[in-house]
């Protein structure tokens, strides 16, 4: 998971910021460009290099609060104003670095591949296409009190090689980084990496991962830098350092070339000393609000709470460095003759400069890796947000499965440019055979041997879908995926009130990232007469402001970065800025004009709020009334064209906006030119009918905007293994999905070890189907809250209670509509004594690290029992402690276990596929008990488990959203277009054309036939 604690925030009263959610900022554009940038603004390196400058100030802003927050702490100062002000500094840089950073994300490979497959149904789409090598430095880190539990496993052995170089990017180790990619990119893409010596730094771990006031590390950025620091002393070699910039995935230069070098490395990994605070913090924080170690309160626990909030929270980030470092550089590295911003980095050379890392603990598991490089990809999470499991594990960037990973979905894939899937059209009735999305023989993954494409032409327009393979002596092909593409939904959105002084209708900039737009309006000044040209105007301007106190009683307001700029233009010449809100004259983010508006009163409050000198009641109730001062209002703005009496100049109001989060933009009306009558707009009835204006018009303040959505499919074998002759032919990252054991203990049985039973479930095989809705941004992937909708869902073929087997399915569990009833009387009992059980047979030293004391067991004889059983030849272990005290490659080595009802019934998400009918029922549960030390199959248990009816068609007509909370995110409310389909078994005679005898490369290899067709019918 990538590390949010920083979500996207603007910029506001304190420092500490108001909240806008980093989905925000990742909204996909669905407006075309229609000019080119002006030209203040080509290119993004001012807007960054205003945005990293305004972040080194607050960065040195923190080092100066935390050295305060030190002294206090000690009782050197009595002044307790410290901890709210560092806490505030804190948490304005993470959501200033959120900002900036998802800013560049949504310029990326994956996000302008996202926003090409959003036009779709404009025509034919091209999408960039990540290929070629990609080289991952990974630097070993230990403290001056903490070594590496394993050094030998990154240290060169007799014959030089390195255990862990092997493991992250070894062609021999199917679970490797290298490996996993070059299957997702079915050999596109060759991901290769080196391990570096390992790194001693001379502080302690307690220096840089200490818990801290804003939910954070002490300085965890720093750790990087020091790091850096001593791998450049020991290996100054510039040839090195440069095999590590190929990529320019933010594409710096707005060239359209991503893989060429952009003067920064392009992922630097650590893997430090010890265990990771993301693995130990839900059993000392249970409140989830990562209090400082200065707030652990004394008791039993508190020297393993102290233990687990020194430790680093495992994330990926980038170098902060403050103008107080003498590591700092405003000028970054020189590319091809130019000079870019440092971006805060750290410096290898003149031309190279670190700021993107990835930290991980050696205890983090591959997947883990695997998930967060992902990010470094430019890929987003894809998980469901709040409660309900929409994504489940079925993707790499959802819930990353345990250890090995999970295959990337067709969305990641499309985004990275390694598939393209077939492309059926709203009212196109017609039908497809889906092959095994995930077979991907030896050969293709490795390069040899190209992926089967059908060339179809639609319209005019050439496509190459990938296949996995064509039907023997028919041609008909077998697609790897497809991608339904539905009538954009229309939304009508509000942007201002109306008000009479603008009548029904005005111009309107639109809201858009990452290009400009203008009105023009061309004027012949008289020579006699008035010469002003004016208009009325309401405008919210993202712009980022800092208020930062400067000595007892002043306060320093500072625009700091215009992300967004509006500017009023007399023959290219800028004469006025539009920033912030209108009514705000002075840039000080307060609206002098509104009534009610005391602006005196909030300064005043906000010079004490940003000292910490306001409760957190009087916070609240600043932050209310400062609200209430932001909002813009309705203004004139008038320019003097005196000096062009007698002459024709052209008066341009401009809006030019980064990528990313905008506000709303610039509304116009009532436009005054000098000689000729008022332009009000309320005879105009589309922006097509003003001569060069880029601008829309607004009919009572509201417009109407479509959002494009599409739906993916893709067959999924979770279950199968691709072998031939007893040799793997074929990866099938599908089988490392796990929905976490669950365990209980029978009724009946001597002892707990005789009681005890395994519960193990699997994914159901079938056809999954997501739903990508473009009106939703990159992280707003929250069904719960949003009415059952989101960026990027499962379609789930049955919402409904998944009951689980043997005690855990007993009937007084569930209420009269048959979902669990957790807050019955006999459900809570029952967990209650399962879990008590189950401490003492599995984890009491576990329990007694955790909790500050042993466990009571009344039965001596079977505390920690569970450890002397085996699964498959593999010992038995709690899966809490297995990922707190064990090793990744140790870890392989045992079975994890969870605890009884450890996630409830929420594993719904694995039945959501859709499958034939001739399919059966699904039996998703085996229940395993003890048998001489081995867990074996209960058969009697098993065959008792519920079984889950397959779910062949759907109608878009019949979706939607659960009545009942719970289970509102559990699936996905789509836009009503008429679309439906149906899955059903191919014919036996196109099965029988595909062959168990030929090699895997072959066409009419067994593991290539169509598993499904589908049907695409619109009613």
């Amino acid at each position: 998971m990538t590390d949010l604690r920083g979500y996207y925030f603007q910029m506001s009263e304190d420092g500490i910021m108001k909240n806008r959610f980093l989905a925000s900022i990742a909204l996909l554009s669905l407006v075309a460009a229609c000019a080119k940038k002006s030209d203040s603004m080509v290119g993004q390196d001012p807007i960054l290099q205003a945005a990293y400058q305004s972040i080194a100030t607050t960065q040195a802003q923190v080092e100066v609060e935390l050295k305060a927050w030190d002294k206090h702490n000690k009782g050197l100062d009595h002044d307790h104003t410290h901890c709210s002000k560092l806490f505030g500094s804190q948490t304005r840089l993470e959501q200033q670095m959120s900002r900036v950073r998802a800013k560049q994300e949504n310029k990326g490979l994956a996000a302008t591949n996202q926003r090409s497959i959003s036009r779709a149904m404009e025509g034919h789409t091209k999408v960039y296409k990540f290929e070629g090598e990609y080289n991952v430095m990974v630097i070993p880190v230990q403290f001056s009190d903490f070594k590496m539990e394993d050094i030998a496993f990154f240290t060169p052995d007799e014959n030089g090689k390195i255990k862990a170089q092997e493991y992250l990017f070894g062609d021999s180790n199917p679970d490797s980084l290298r490996q996993y990619y070059k299957h997702a990119s079915m050999g596109k893409f060759l991901l290769d990496g080196e391990v570096t010596p390992v790194v001693t730094v001379p502080n302690t771990l307690a220096n840089y991962g200490e818990s801290v006031p804003g939910n954070t590390d002490r300085n965890a950025r720093g750790l990087v830098v020091d790091v850096l620091e001593r791998l450049k002393e020991q290996n100054p070699d510039i040839d090195w350092w440069d095999r590590f910039d190929q990529w320019d995935l933010s594409d710096y230069d707005n060239d359209g070339n991503f893989h060429e070098p952009d003067g920064f490395i392009d992922a630097v990994v650590l893997v430090y000393a010890g265990k990771s605070q993301a693995s130990c913090q839900a059993d000392f924080d249970t409140t989830g609000t990562r209090p400082p170690n200065s707030d652990v309160p004394a008791g039993p626990r508190y020297n393993a709470t102290i233990e687990c909030y020194n430790r680093i929270w495992p994330h990926r980030w980038g170098i902060s460095l403050a103008p107080t470092d003498s590591r700092y550089s405003e000028k970054g590295p020189i590319v091809e003759g130019r000079q870019r911003p440092s971006m805060n980095g750290y410096k290898i050379h003149d031309g190279l400069f670190a700021t993107d890392y990835n930290m991980q603990s050696e205890f983090s598991d591959l997947s883990t890796f695997m998930h967060e490089f992902g990010h470094s990809l430019t890929l987003p999470d894809v998980y469901s947000r709040g409660a309900g499991n929409s994504t489940g594990s079925w993707e790499l960037m959802s819930n990353n499965a345990p250890l090995r990973a999970q295959e990337l979905s067709t969305f990641s894939k499309v985004s990275l440019g390694w598939v393209s899937p077939k492309i059926i059209r709203q009212g196109e009735t017609t039908s497809a055979y889906l092959g095994a999305y995930n077979f991907v023989a030896t050969a293709e993954r490795e390069g040899e041997l190209r992926v089967p494409k059908v060339r179809e032409v639609i319209d005019g327009q050439e496509f190459n879908f990938d296949a996995v393979s064509l039907v023997p002596g028919l041609g008909e092909a077998v697609y790897r995926s497809a991608i339904v593409l539905t009538e954009p939904s229309k939304e009508e959105v509000k942007v201002v009130e109306p008000v009479s002084r603008a009548g029904s209708r005005s111009a309107y900039s639109g809201r858009f990232d990452g290009e400009s737009r203008s009105m023009k309006f061309d004027v012949s000044v008289p020579l006699e007469g008035s010469a002003e040209f004016s208009f009325d105007t309401i405008y919210h301007i993202e712009t980022e402001t800092n208020f930062l106190a400067q000595g007892e009683d002043q306060l320093d307001v500072k625009v700091t970065v215009d992300y967004d700029i509006g500017e009023i233009k007399v023959n290219g010449k800028t004469v006025e800025q539009l920033r912030l809100v209108s009514g705000d004259n002075d840039f000080d983010t307060l609206n002098e004009n509104l009534e009610g508006c005391n602006v005196a009163e909030i300064l005043a409050l906000r010079t004490k709020n940003v000292k910490g000198e306001l409760s957190k009641p009087e916070q609240a109730a600043f932050k209310e009334k400062a609200a209430e001062c932001q909002k813009p209002s309705w203004v004139k703005k008038t320019v003097d064209l005196s000096e062009f009496k007698g002459k024709d100049v052209t008066v341009e109001v401009v809006y030019t906006t980064d990528a990313g989060y905008t506000e709303f933009g610039i509304v116009l009306d009532n436009v005054q030119v000098p000689g000729a009558q008022t332009i009000d707009f309320e005879n105009i009835r589309t922006a097509g009918d003003i001569p060069g204006s880029q601008f829309q018009i607004l009919v009572a303040g509201k417009y109407d905007i479509f959002h494009n959505q599409f739906y993916l499919m893709e067959y999924r074998t979770p279950g199968e293994h691709y072998r031939q002759n007893g040799e793997e032919v074929s990866y099938n990252k599908d089988n490392n999905i796990m929905q976490g054991e669950q365990s209980f203990f029978a009724k009946e049985g001597a002892d707990l070890r005789e009681k005890f039973r395994l519960v193990e479930s699997s994914y159901q095989p079938g056809v999954l189907v997501w739903y990508y809705n473009t009106k939703f941004g990159r992280t707003e992937n929250n069904p719960t809250g949003q009415d059952g909708k989101g960026y990027l869902l499962v379609l789930n073929s049955k919402v409904k209670e998944m009951a689980l087997p043997g005690e855990l399915g007993n009937a007084e569990f569930f209420d009269e509509e048959g979902f669990y009833n957790t807050d019955s009387a006999a459900y809570k009992a029952f967990v209650k004594e399962q879990n008590e059980a189950f401490v003492c047979f599995s984890h009491t030293s576990f329990f007694t690290y955790t909790e500050g004391k042993a466990p009571e067991c009344d039965d001596v004889s079977a505390i920690d029992a569970m450890k002397e059983l085996t699964f498959a030849g593999r010992p038995l272990i709690y899966r809490r402690e297995g990922f707190n005290q064990v090793l990744p490659p140790r870890r392989m080595g045992f079975h994890s276990v969870g605890n009884p009802m450890r996630r409830g019934a929420a594993s719904r998400t694995g039945l959501s596929t859709f499958r034939p009918k001739a399919a059966g029922d699904f039996a998703p549960y085996k229940v395993y008990k003890e048998h001489y030390g081995e867990m074996v199959i209960d058969q009697l248990s098993t065959s008792q488990a519920p079984t889950f009816a397959s779910v062949s068609t759907f109608s878009d007509a019949d979706n939607t959203l659960s009545t009942r909370a719970a289970y509102q995110g559990d699936s996905v409310v789509v836009e009503k277009t008429g679309f439906n389909f149906e899955v059903v078994m191919p014919s036996k005679r196109v099965l029988e054309r595909y062959s168990k005898q030929t090699n895997a490369e072959s066409g009419e290899n067994y593991f290539r036939r169509p598993r499904v067709k589908i049907y695409f019918d619109w009613k």
